[in-house]
């Protein structure tokens, strides 16, 4: 009678430590969406709650000793993660603030914006099919797409987005281009549920009307504040790369079920350097030859800090939440003011300044939402799990009462 009462918890708590590791793994894959939380923290508390639940025989508790006993041992390492997750972080928003430095600088030069998309291309390519090839061993990468057709469209969605971002560098100031990526997340949340056949919830309509302020805010248009306001054409490109950035994430949510990150990135690497060569071969003007050796320099400094960008950034969404990540992604705006103002002697005035505040404020209360939901969650699974098991102990005490 003894071995059947101790069995049922030992095999809760492996099914709990199961599903709380495979969800972590998975959404810290999900990346570049940005919005998950600790689960192996929720996991450890919930199996401890779920013992303290249980009838306290001297099995269990010696399970629960050794179970407090490696949670303490790895609370050290565990915390050493995060930091060194949001470390990581913080250098992705400089290696993206110094890429969009670097493109900026090239194309007041007189280096086309597709020219310098095309060189970043074929670095980026490069380095993740070498990856790729290494990760895989497989020779030919491109046969392991399970659904080819999504892929390319991610990568033409992700050059849609580059290039709208490359060229609204040229008519915008730093900051204020850098401010309006952060509408892309806001556009997932919105678009995602009319994918799904949904209504969006309250918060993301909410975040949208308030977000669309700041955006007002930024652009300062004529009707409204008198005086020239930004260039148009720049706020359009700007916004562009927001709708271009939001679609590509919602496409990379749905390819996450079936391909791996080393082919997401083969394709969208391609596709990015076959639009670049289009586009270098339809619209005159396109390539030039440098005349300045720094200009080399600039362009593979550009296809350098994009790909660092994104490695460092992968990075750090496997060492922590993606909550903490993200609120670690402003930084980018206080670099864009910074070089901006260095580099290009760009001052934001009073209302850029109060816009990106509301642009970067909506993202975050959008994200703490995301959390909000998630954690609700897990303890609507974690109660499940819990009936679940005490039914199985019931079950096990009636069959031995009988017996």
């Amino acid at each position: 009678m003894t071995d059947s009462t101790t069995r049922s918890p030992s095999r809760g708590a492996g099914h709990d430590l199961e599903v709380g590791d495979a969800q972590h793994s998975e959404q810290s894959f999900l990346l570049a969406d940005r919005h998950t939380s600790s689960l192996d923290e929720e996991a450890a508390i919930s199996i401890s709650r779920a013992h303290s639940r249980t009838p306290p025989t001297k099995p269990k508790a010696s399970l629960q000793v050794a179970h407090d006993t490696s949670s303490s041992s790895q609370q050290g390492p565990d915390q050493g993660k995060r930091l060194k997750g949001l470390g990581l972080a913080g250098i992705a928003t400089v290696f993206q603030a110094i890429m969009s430095v670097c493109a900026k600088t090239l194309g007041q030069s007189g280096v086309p914006v597709f020219e310098i998309l095309l060189v970043r291309g074929i670095m980026v390519l490069s380095i993740s099919y070498m990856k790729a090839v290494t990760a895989t061993q497989h020779t030919f990468p491109y046969a392991l797409g399970k659904r080819k057709w999504l892929l390319v469209l991610r990568g033409c969605l992700g050059f849609g987005a580059v290039s709208s971002l490359y060229w609204s560098l040229q008519y915008l100031p730093l900051s204020d281009a850098l401010v309006l990526t952060f509408l892309s997340p806001l556009l997932v949340a919105a678009l995602a549920p009319v994918f799904n056949q949904e209504l969006p919830s309250l918060i993301v309509v909410v975040a949208m009307v308030i977000s669309l302020g700041g955006v007002v805010m930024i652009a300062k248009p004529s009707f409204l504040f008198g005086g020239k306001g930004i260039n148009k054409l720049g706020l359009v490109l700007a916004l562009m790369q927001a709708a271009f950035g939001a679609c590509a994430r919602i496409v990379v949510r749905d390819l996450r079920r079936t391909e791996t990150t080393d082919i997401i990135m083969v394709y969208s690497g391609t596709m990015h350097c076959i639009c670049a060569i289009v586009a270098c071969i339809t619209v005159p003007g396109s390539v030039v030859i440098l005349q300045h050796t720094w200009q080399v320099v600039m362009l593979l400094l550009t296809g350098s800090f994009a790909y660092g960008a994104q490695v460092t950034l992968t990075a750090a969404l496997r060492l922590v939440e993606a909550s903490p990540a993200t609120a670690m992604s402003y930084l980018t705006v206080v670099w864009g003011l910074v070089l901006g103002y260095f580099f290009f002697s760009e001052v934001p005035g009073l209302w850029e300044l109060q816009g990106a505040a509301v642009v970067c404020s909506t993202t975050m209360l959008l994200g703490w939402d995301e959390r909000r939901q998630h954690n609700k969650q897990q303890q609507q699974h974690q109660l499940q799990l819990e009936g679940s098991e005490s039914e199985d102990e019931q079950d096990e005490r009636e069959t031995d009462a009988r017996s």
